[in-house]
C-alpha cells in the first residue's frame, strides 16, 4: 500500500494504490465545524444528490446510468466527529483494467454530475424530486419513535453531552424538515460547495498519474472559503455529581445506559489505552460485563460498551428488566472498580491484546476504514495499523488500571419498559 497526499489550493488529493481490491474507490469529504441546524438540510441533500441530476433527471437514470458503468455504485452519509461534521459522497466502479479504458473518463465525469450539476432549475431542486425524498426522510424521522435503543440513546445524549454536538441527534426533528424548501435547500448547497474543506480519497491499483489529471479537472474551478477546523476534540464537562434520568415508554423491555467521563487522560491514554480498556470491559467475548452481570447474574438480556474517542467518554447499555434497575447499577459499578484491581486485569489482558490484534488485522480487507483513516488525518493524528500494533503490545495492565482511577460516572438513564409484563 502506497500513500500520496497532494495538496491544491482549493483541495487536497489523498491517493492511496493498493492492489488487494478490483475495485476503485472515490470519497469525497465536504468538512466544516459541527452546526445543529444543518442536519436536516445535509440529510436532504445527500438525498437529491444521489436521487437525480440535471443529465440524469430521475432515479431510474441514475439508475440505468450506474448498469453503464458496470454497476458503478453511488452512495452517501454525513457523520459527526467531536467538532466537526462531514459529508461523504463514494463512488466506487470495477478498476477499468478489467472492463474498459475509457471507464476512467465515464466514472469520474458521471461522479462530475452528481456533485456539481444537480437537478436544479430557476434557483430551486427539482419540486417532485424534493417532496420525494423529503417525504421519505421525514417518515424515516418519524419511525425513530417506534424505535426503543434510538429513544433511549437520544433523549441520554441531550444530557450526557449537553453543549456539544454529541447532544443532537443526527436524524433532526421532524419539525426541522416541515418549513425547509427545494429554493432553501438549493441556497444551503451553495454554502455547502463553498464553505466545506474538500478532501478526494482514492483508493484502488490505480492510473496515478490519469487519475490526478481528471481530479484536478473536475475540482480546480472550485474556490471554497472555509473556516480552519482547529481542534476536532471536545472539551470534556463534568458533572458535580451524576445526573440521574428516568423516563417510561410503552415498550416491552427497560433500557439502562450508563456515561461515563474521563479526568485529564494523558494522549497515549485517549488514543490506545482506552481502546484496549472497552475491550476487556465490554466488547470481547468474556468482556467484564458480559460475564459479571449478564453471565453469573442473569441481570440483563444484553449488555455491551463503547468508547467516543473525539467527545470522550465511555457509554454502557444494558436491556434489562425494569425490576433489576438497582441491581444493575451496582454490578456495573462493581465492574468499573474491578477495572482497577491490576491482579484480576492481568488475567484478562493477552485475550484483549489478541482481540485488537484481530481487530487491525481487520483492516487491511476493510476498504472504507482505510480511506477514513487518511481523511481523519487531516484533522487529527491517527497513527497508523503496525504503530498502533506496537503500542498496544507495549501497554500493560497497570496502564489500564490507571485509566480507570480518572473515570468519572456522570449520566445515569433508565428508559423503564412499563408493557414488560405483557
Amino acid at each position: 500500500m502506497n500513500y500520496k497526499k497532494i495538496k491544491e489550493k482549493n483541495y487536497t488529493i489523498h491517493l492511496i494504490k493498493y492492489d488487494r481490491f478490483k475495485t476503485i474507490n472515490i470519497d469525497v469529504y465536504f468538512t466544516s465545524l459541527f452546526n445543529h441546524k444543518d442536519i436536516p438540510y445535509t440529510n436532504l441533500l445527500v438525498k437529491m444528490l444521489t436521487f437525480s441530476t440535471k443529465k440524469y433527471n430521475t432515479k431510474n437514470k441514475i439508475a440505468i446510468q450506474s448498469e453503464n458503468l458496470y454497476s458503478a455504485q453511488i452512495t452517501s452519509k454525513n457523520m459527526v466527529l467531536g467538532n466537526i461534521q462531514s459529508t461523504l459522497i463514494n463512488l466506487e466502479f470495477i478498476n477499468p483494467s478489467f472492463t474498459e479504458d475509457n471507464m476512467y473518463e465515464e466514472s469520474f465525469d458521471f461522479l462530475k454530475e452528481v456533485l456539481f450539476n444537480p437537478n436544479v432549475k430557476d434557483e430551486k431542486f427539482d419540486e417532485e424530486s424534493f417532496n420525494l425524498n423529503k417525504l421519505n426522510i421525514m417518515r424515516e424521522v418519524n419511525s425513530i419513535s417506534e424505535k426503543p435503543n434510538l429513544i433511549a440513546y437520544n433523549n441520554f445524549s441531550k444530557e450526557m453531552y449537553k453543549g456539544s454536538s454529541g447532544s443532537y441527534s443526527l436524524f433532526g426533528k421532524l419539525e426541522d424538515y416541515k418549513d425547509i424548501t427545494s429554493k432553501d435547500l438549493y441556497k444551503y448547497y451553495k454554502k455547502f460547495i463553498n464553505n466545506s474543506k474538500i478532501d478526494i480519497v482514492i483508493m484502488g491499483d490505480i492510473d496515478e498519474e490519469k487519475v490526478i489529471k481528471l481530479t484536478k479537472k473536475i475540482f480546480n474551478k472550485l474556490n471554497p472559503n472555509y473556516e480552519e477546523i482547529k481542534d476536532i476534540y471536545v472539551k470534556t464537562k463534568l458533572n458535580e455529581k451524576t445526573l440521574i434520568l428516568k423516563d417510561k415508554y410503552n415498550f416491552n423491555q427497560s433500557i439502562l445506559i450508563m456515561g461515563y467521563k474521563f479526568k485529564e487522560l494523558t494522549e497515549y491514554e485517549l488514543k490506545y489505552v482506552l481502546s484496549i480498556f472497552n475491550i476487556i470491559l465490554g466488547t470481547m467475548n468474556n468482556s467484564v460485563l458480559f460475564t459479571k452481570v449478564r453471565e453469573e447474574c442473569s441481570y440483563c438480556y444484553s449488555i455491551s460498551s463503547f468508547v467516543s474517542k473525539y467527545n470522550p467518554s465511555l457509554v454502557i447499555t444494558s436491556g434489562i428488566n425494569r425490576k433489576n434497575y438497582d441491581k444493575v447499577v451496582s454490578k456495573i459499578k462493581e465492574c468499573i472498580k474491578l477495572m482497577k484491581d491490576e491482579k484480576f486485569i492481568s488475567s484478562m489482558f493477552k485475550t484483549a491484546i489478541k482481540t485488537a490484534d484481530i481487530y487491525l488485522n481487520d483492516y487491511y480487507d476493510n476498504i472504507y476504514s482505510i480511506m477514513e483513516h487518511y481523511f481523519i488525518n487531516e484533522f487529527d493524528s491517527e497513527e497508523e495499523v503496525e504503530k498502533r500494533r506496537e503500542e498496544y503490545n507495549r501497554m500493560t495492565p497497570k496502564d489500564i488500571c490507571d485509566l480507570a482511577k480518572k473515570i468519572n460516572l456522570d449520566t445515569i438513564y433508565f428508559m423503564e419498559g412499563i408493557n414488560e409484563n405483557n
